[in-house]
């Protein structure tokens, strides 16, 4: 072959691979921006929409959930005013307002039928008279004062107004009262005949003996030295200095002992897993002391002096108030026996129905620490429990559905449980019967 054929068929494949080159090119541009794209097949889902959605609770693999929407008719028109009406009501999904409704309307009906509204004003000072027979309270937004006799039936206590009562301690045995005003004024006002008389400002902390015919109190001074606990008639008179309280004043807790021996007590803390109480006497006298865990001590008297709740808080119970009953012995003044009971909840949130029975406003969820800071727990919703005295057992009375933070607890003289919400002030009534 000569070198000029050599040369022609070398030419030829140049041609013909270049030809083929702009082929491929021209194909790919026809694929790319002119061919029209095929039309995909769409596969049979494996997967219901509702499969990612969550469930409560478990549902077994491929099971079917039943539809309950009614067929849309397609030829149907519709009018769109609003934004959800772009979607068929029937294929709308709706999320409800959780419930605070109970789990069934029988327990509702029981609450409503145990609650009932005594005063929908703002209520302080409640207290029991028993020789008076009557519950006694002030309301707060009338300025004046009601009494609830054995009927359940209120009354007037007095036509006159008392303007912006503060606190109020009334006598057990018949209507009489100390009524505190914001301004520090203190006077002593018997309501059977309408006479007040006028106490010292520095006068606090009051409480009756059981017979109503004394007073204990602090009595408050900027100067430790002058810092008393005292005894008076409760118009003023007669007038004994029994314990000098020094810098310990905020401390000691008035309260009389039925048995008028013990005036006030001293919790010590030893530390913060138990507390030495003091019983301060009426003569000067110091009684044995009593050990009680935790810090913080509340305490109240049974109805003749034996036993006495109390209340108090340590790191065994996460520092929440926890509640003991302590056997007594009003002749001996001596502790006998302590029980620890299995509710959380303060001393003063409760109240003796008689002497083997105690009724207590439990909150339902306790702050961890809420014994450190009670105010933390001032608006939560309370159970009522009852507490057997001897065995220490307990049991629940009422479910609060009704969201009540009870507080003022008094048995009255129809036999029923009245106290104060402190959500709105209320007085309320929970029969018992």
């Amino acid at each position: 072959m000569n070198y000029d054929t050599k040369e022609k068929i070398k030419k030829g494949f140049i041609i013909f691979g270049f030809l083929l080159v702009i082929i491929v090119i021209s194909y790919l541009l026809y694929s790319l921006f002119f061919k029209a794209p095929e039309e995909e097949i769409p596969e049979e889902p494996t997967e219901s929409v509702w499969d990612f959605l969550p469930f409560v609770g478990d549902r077994e693999e491929g099971a079917e959930l039943e539809d309950e929407d009614e067929d849309v008719d397609e030829d149907e028109d519709f009018v769109f005013d609003d934004i959800d009406d772009y979607v068929p009501e029937d294929e709308q999904i709706y999320i409800p307002e959780p419930s605070t409704m109970p789990e069934s309307v029988e327990d509702l009906e029981d609450s409503f039928s145990l609650i009932q509204p005594v005063s929908l004003n703002l209520n302080r000072g409640v207290g029991v008279s028993q020789e008076g027979e009557a519950l006694n309270y002030y309301d707060y937004d009338e300025q004046r004062f009601y009494k609830i006799d054995e009927n359940g039936d209120k009354q007037l206590l007095s036509d006159k107004k008392f303007y912006k009562v503060q606190d109020v301690t009334w006598s057990p045995t018949d209507e009489k009262a100390i009524l505190e005003y914001p301004d520090g004024q203190k006077v002593f006002y018997n309501f059977n005949n309408d006479k007040q008389y006028t106490l010292p400002n520095n006068w606090e902390e009051f409480d009756f003996d059981d017979q109503g015919s004394e007073i204990a109190f602090k009595e408050d001074n900027v100067q430790a030295d002058y810092r008393w606990l005292s005894t008076a008639n409760p118009d003023g008179s007669n007038k004994k200095l029994v314990h000098h309280l020094g810098i310990n004043a905020d401390d000691v807790q008035v309260g009389y002992s039925p048995n008028k021996q013990i005036i006030a007590q001293y919790p010590q803390i030893d530390n913060l897993s138990r507390s030495k109480v003091y019983f301060l006497g009426a003569n000067d006298e110091n009684f044995n002391a009593i050990y009680v865990d935790g810090a913080d001590v509340k305490t109240q008297w049974s109805p003749q002096g034996n036993s006495l709740l109390a209340s108090s808080y340590s790191p065994q119970t996460d520092f929440n108030p926890q509640l003991q009953i302590i056997d007594y012995d009003p002749i001996t003044n001596e502790a006998i026996n302590k029980k620890t009971i299995n509710l959380e909840t303060w001393a003063d949130k409760c109240t003796y129905k008689d002497e083997n029975t105690i009724l207590c406003a439990v909150p339902q969820d306790m702050v961890s620490g809420a014994g450190m800071q009670p105010d933390v727990m001032k608006y939560v919703p309370d159970d009522l429990y009852e507490i057997d005295v001897q065995t220490g057992s307990t049991k629940r009375l009422v479910e609060n559905l009704q969201s009540y933070t009870m507080s003022d607890l008094n048995i009255g003289p129809d036999g029923n449980l009245y106290f104060i919400d402190q959500n709105d002030g209320t007085l309320n009534k929970i029969n018992l019967k």
